[in-house]
């Protein structure tokens, strides 16, 4: 499969990886110092998150924070 990362501001291939094609698999990139991870599913949007423990001293707390974030919810809502 041949992936496109064409960036939507500037043109550059440092944007959002895709299938060139368009027909998939959908394509996820994350990355935190040395660690890389990389998802890909065929039939839906995929999405991954990585992050050095070292960069959060309370993993926990950092994960709640983030899922919140990704799920358009803002601090405390959502959470009774």
């Amino acid at each position: 499969v041949d992936i496109d990362r064409t960036c939507d501001a500037c043109g550059a291939q440092h944007g959002r990886p895709v299938a060139a094609d368009g027909a998939g698999p959908h394509l996820t990139v994350s990355h935190s110092g040395l660690l890389i991870a990389v998802a890909a599913c065929a039939t839906a949007p995929v999405g991954i998150d990585v992050q050095r423990i070292g960069d959060a001293p309370d993993v926990a707390a950092w994960v709640a924070r983030e899922a919140r974030i990704k799920a358009g919810l803002a601090a405390g809502e959502g959470t009774e």
